[in-house]
């Protein structure tokens, strides 16, 4: 996992899965989102018709250049595409 900034305060995130097939038709096979509150932003599309895939969990990513924790869900947009809402939050020490 590679974390890009892209100078505006938002990140790139680009990873692969080995063995993972591209998508077909060439669609987003997984797009993610940075939100302010995760649980909001899922309701929100989920009460737009998305279908739900994870619910919100709290995870730590092995992202360079340093490891980061974020919360995270997801859902399925309207082509079958993963859609996740990311924040990255900050550990208190």
């Amino acid at each position: 996992i590679a974390l890009l900034d892209t100078g505006d305060g938002s990140m790139l995130e680009v990873f692969a899965k080995p063995g993972q097939e591209f998508a077909s038709e060439g669609r987003w096979q997984h797009l993610a989102l940075h939100v302010e509150n995760v649980e909001d932003a899922l309701q929100k599309a989920l009460a737009a018709g998305a279908a739900p895939r994870m619910p919100v969990m709290v995870m730590d990513l092995d992202a360079h250049p340093r490891k980061i924790t974020i919360q995270i869900a997801f859902v399925y947009g309207p082509d079958g595409e993963v859609v996740e809402f990311i924040k990255q939050l900050v550990k208190k020490i």
